[in-house]
């Protein structure tokens, strides 16, 4: 008991001698910034557009990446008819 006491002592007389601790510390426990509803409609607002912006940019990586795609296929397959239709020439004649 006798600690608190001698704490509560020099509390005081730091407190006294530096009066201007007590708003430093008041200052820590009440927010500087508040957000109004309207900065939180906006903030919604401006997420709300970058979200579609990103929604935008998958599409149209989509759109692009399906294009590439059917090129890539038509590649391979326009490749693989002149090889297909020689492995059948040989093989008629070869069994003919």
């Amino acid at each position: 008991m006798q600690e608190v006491k001698d704490i509560e002592k020099v509390v005081e007389e730091i407190l006294e001698r530096r009066p201007d601790l007590i708003l430093k510390a008041l200052r820590n426990f009440i927010p500087g910034d508040v957000a109004t509803k309207d900065d939180l409609k906006m903030m919604m607002e401006l997420i709300e557009k970058r979200f579609e912006a990103m929604d935008k940019r998958f599409d149209d990586l989509i759109h692009y990446t399906d294009r590439k795609y059917d090129i890539l296929v038509k590649i391979i397959f326009s490749f693989n008819i002149p090889i297909l239709i020689g492995i059948i020439a040989i093989l008629v004649k070869a069994f003919m």
